[in-house]
């Protein structure tokens, strides 16, 4: 790029000094003009380098103390004043092997400092400014990186307090259950202790996960309700339909299981004859829409979320927001024919929404 640059300006400079030549009537052919100035900001693109170890070395931004920046100035231009002067013998040095200057050396130099050190000084200024800008663009960004970088981490380890906080709630509550029944039906305890494990096996399995595909949730959540029709004595149904082409989109982990338990705990157990629970999902454009269905006896009048004290659907609310925004939406309302109706709508997607972004 510098070469680049080196190479237009001197063209540019080349044409100028032609043009003005030819106004004035003492025109000098281009051919003879170009290398001559190509040469003398080839020499410049050669101290480039140069010029930005000293930029670096004596900084005036950053967390440069206002004393130390005085005396950094004062170096920057002693610098630029050395830098000028040998751009100024160089280029003397560079006319007179290209044939341009018959002076002898010394008065080319002293007649090339007397014209071009000025020019020179500008030149080392505008190379010190464009060092520093470039590096307070990198400050810049950098700072900007670690921000969002802290503040995605911030984010993934508050969704891991809410997952934490779902997983012994919803340990405690499944081994009550198991608990409850061991009085009244041995083998049915059993049976639930083996679901049990088998519950445990698909969540450890996702575990340390925040996002998993929704094939793993409806098979914890499958789990989940063979040890709820266990404890209900078969008087709870249960079903779950899910689109093929939903299997494979990623949501929270835990997400299914907390809405189906405040179905079944919230509304099938209140009822003195069991009762059904269904879940459904499907991809919808380009959301998931899971919905959650029971038969029990709904929300009573004048219920407010806030007002509740389950844990599930408070937590779920909290995580949805953090991964999701504004892109996520959870419905509840009472169903015509009895019963509530939660409808969860996330996007849907297949590649993790917490991938951080490089330090």
């Amino acid at each position: 790029m510098a070469v680049g640059l080196g190479t237009l300006f001197g063209l540019v400079s080349a044409g100028q000094v032609h043009l003005y030549g030819h106004a004035v009537g003492r025109e000098v052919a281009v051919e003879r003009l170009v290398p001559i100035y190509l040469a003398r900001w080839y020499i410049w693109v050669a101290l480039t380098p140069f010029i930005f170890a000293a930029a670096r070395r004596w900084q005036l931004g950053g967390d440069t103390a206002r004393g130390t920046r005085a005396l950094n100035a004062a170096m920057l231009a002693a610098a630029a004043v050395l830098f000028a002067l040998i751009h100024s013998v160089l280029s003397a040095l560079a006319d007179f092997a290209l044939g341009s200057s018959r002076a002898p050396i010394p008065l080319a130099v002293t007649e090339h400092i007397s014209a071009f050190f000025v020019t020179g000084l500008v030149v080392c200024a505008a190379v010190i400014a464009v060092y520093h800008a470039i590096d307070y663009y990198r400050r810049y960004r950098s700072r900007e990186l670690r921000a969002i970088h802290l503040g995605a981490q911030l984010a993934q380890t508050k969704l891991q307090l809410l997952r934490m906080q779902l997983q012994p709630h919803f340990l405690f509550n499944t081994l009550n259950a198991v608990s409850s029944l061991m009085h009244e039906d041995l083998e049915a305890a059993d049976a639930m202790l083996a679901a049990l494990g088998d519950l445990l096996r698909a969540a450890l399995h996702a575990d340390g996960a925040e996002e998993v595909s929704l094939r793993q949730e409806v098979d914890l959540t499958r789990c989940y309700l063979d040890i709820m029709k266990l404890r209900f004595g078969g008087e709870l149904t249960a079903s779950v339909e899910v689109a093929p082409d939903a299997l494979d989109a990623l949501v929270p982990n835990m997400l299914l299981q907390p809405l189906v338990e405040n179905a079944v705990l919230h509304g099938i157990a209140q009822r003195s004859r069991g009762g059904s629970v269904e879940v459904r999902a499907e991809r919808v454009d380009g959301s998931l829409v899971i919905t959650v269905l029971d038969d029990g006896p709904g929300l009573p009048d004048g219920w407010e979320e806030r007002s509740s004290a389950g844990v599930g659907l408070s937590n779920t609310r909290s995580r949805l927001r953090r991964l999701y925004g504004k892109r996520q939406r959870i419905e509840i309302g009472n169903r015509a024919e009895g019963g509530l109706c939660l409808t969860l709508t996330i996007p849907f997607h297949t590649t993790s929404v917490l991938a951080l972004p490089a330090a």
